[in-house]
């Protein structure tokens, strides 16, 4: 009997190596976690094959034959047997009992990131804050030295040399305030990514929670 379970397409593609994730899986199947769940379903308990072992987990954790199929997102789970549907019975309890722990895992990772993401949060408000303020003393002081009367007069270059410098001015003037609303972009688009991570997650935990 072989159950090849779904869950493997959620793999992330972007793993440096993929093979190291499937031997994961692998490992993970044969664990202690996923075999004495699947041996605490009365189904499988009550099995005469499970019964006639002295140790079960440790007969079923070696009787497993786990492998990948071919090159593809699919792994096989077996289970060699006399009575083919006591195998059956077994594989299948064996899967969903790695589907639990496969999803506990990532649910558990996602909930880990997450908090990271959260203890950034005020730090990138802060610092959203801080620059939007920066931003408007900055725009304040410029608008006050533009319109202190005599600044013209007093900053002017020579008559010479006026036409030439000016141009310099504004452009100095347009860096600054294009760095400043770079920097606030940057942080804004940040908290609203931390933000649609949050919801994600909230909106999984609703969907498994219905």
């Amino acid at each position: 009997m072989a159950s090849e379970p779904p869950y493997v397409l959620y793999a992330d593609s972007s793993a440096q190596d993929v093979n190291v994730f499937y031997e994961t899986q692998v490992e993970l199947i044969r664990s202690p976690l996923v075999i004495d769940l699947a041996l605490a379903d009365r189904s499988v308990s009550s099995l005469k094959l499970i019964r006639n072992q002295s140790k079960p987990a440790i007969w079923l954790a070696e009787q497993l034959s786990v492998t990948r199929k071919g090159e593809s997102e699919l792994l096989v789970v077996s289970l060699e047997a006399d009575d083919r549907r006591d195998a059956a019975v077994i594989v299948n309890a064996v899967v969903d009992a790695y589907v639990k722990a496969f999803s506990l895992a990532r649910r558990r990772e996602i909930g880990r990131q997450l908090e990271a993401v959260e203890a950034q949060r005020p730090r990138a408000i802060e610092r959203l804050a801080n620059l939007h303020r920066e931003y408007q003393q900055a725009a304040a002081k410029l608008l006050a030295e533009f319109a202190t009367p005599g600044a013209e007069s007093i900053n002017a270059p020579p008559a010479d040399t006026q036409e030439a410098t000016a141009p310099e001015v504004g452009h100095g003037i347009e860096l600054t305030d294009g760095e400043l609303r770079r920097q606030i972009a940057a942080q804004f688009i940040e908290l609203k990514a931390s933000e649609a991570r949050l919801d994600d997650f909230n909106e999984a935990e609703a969907v498994e929670a219905g």
